[in-house]
């Protein structure tokens, strides 16, 4: 099933307006797949550790923060999916789609809408998400919020990967949750940055932003090498604190995901500060929203699955046979609320 819209009105057919297109098709294909991909390895690795000795004593903070990464990651996918166009079509499939998906997508576009435009992109008008205004080849601003959530979620859970020997203290995880948000507010600026340099109403703003360097202003520049540092920091906090310099596979996974992020956004500024007057052609703007709907999922599954194995492995989970077999009976027990006394 594929979005209405991938072919945009007033293709000439030549093969960059192809590319284009192509790469809409990638970014809708990513969002939908990363779906059930999280829920996939979301059920999978909880069914298993529902099974295991360890389940009988509920979940641990690490693991909750865990779940509750992956629940937010198949949520935000979710309105990402429904926010592309769909439309009623001949056939049972394209009634079902019509009648039931279309009055979603409708929801969703209009939810997307009204965080993801702005001025320098595309006209605010259409309120309702029932216009012309095309998701898939927009920017999607709205993913920095998904990535303020699910990227502390994970960073944090890795800080109690020793937490039953090593509690961590609340004066390590405050400051590194500030430190992670902050983090995704420099991937938003980039990003305005770069769009708003694919318009040339667009770059006459950029031009009164600030002091430049190469077309990028020197702020934007500041706030990357700053944001590199703290990411830097916050690397060797988790290695000290929650592994005790004892790293394991989900670290490196941890590592080399988060950084993905920081080395797209560096390319997106070499683009800007690369690109002749016209600035960056706009087809780069799908060609990046795909690239990072696939490391989103690719950091985040890898630190799940390769957290849940480091879990499974763990003395405490080795045996089989937990007091409480299946998910969720057993999520309703980690959650349920302590008796009043």
């Amino acid at each position: 099933m594929d979005p209405n819209g991938t072919l945009a009105e007033g293709l000439s057919g030549t093969a960059r307006e192809r590319r284009g297109t192509t790469w809409q098709s990638v970014r809708y294909f990513l969002d939908c797949v990363a779906i059930f991909i999280h829920i996939g390895f979301l059920a999978g690795y909880m069914t298993e550790w529902s099974g295991r000795g360890c389940a009988s004593s509920g979940m641990t903070t690490r693991i909750s923060l865990l779940v509750a990464m992956e629940v937010f990651v198949i949520i935000a996918h979710t309105v990402y999916t429904l926010a592309y166009t769909y439309e009623n079509t001949d056939g049972f499939i394209g009634n079902l789609v019509g009648t039931l998906i279309a009055p979603l997508s409708r929801s969703a576009k209009a939810f997307v809408r009204r965080i993801g435009a702005t001025e320098e992109g595309t006209s605010k008008s259409d309120t309702n998400g029932t216009s012309g205004w095309n998701f898939a080849e927009q920017p999607n601003y709205l993913k920095w919020v998904e990535y303020a959530v699910s990227a502390t979620l994970g960073s944090i859970s890795l800080l109690y990967a020793d937490e039953i020997e090593n509690p961590v203290s609340r004066n390590v995880v405050v400051p590194l949750v500030v430190l992670s948000l902050a983090e995704q507010t420099v991937g938003y600026d980039i990003d305005k940055l770069f769009y708003r340099s694919t318009t040339e109403k667009g770059r006459k703003v950029n031009a009164f932003e600030s002091k430049t360097l190469g077309k990028l202003p020197i702020s934007i520049l500041i706030q990357f090498f700053v944001t590199w540092a703290g990411q830097g920091t916050e690397f060797g906090v988790v290695a000290d604190v929650g592994f005790n310099n004892n790293l394991g596979t989900a670290y490196g996974f941890y590592v080399a995901g988060w950084a993905l992020f920081g080395g797209w956004a560096g390319y997106l500024l070499y683009r800007v500060a690369s690109s002749g007057n016209g600035g960056p052609h706009d087809g780069l703007i799908v060609t990046s929203e795909a690239v990072y709907s696939g490391l989103s999922t690719f950091a985040k599954v890898t630190v799940f699955a390769f957290s849940m194995e480091e879990i499974l492995a763990s003395k405490a989970c080795a045996v089989k046979g937990g007091a409480i077999q299946g998910f969720a009976p057993l999520a309703a027990s980690s959650f349920s609320l302590p008796p009043i006394v």
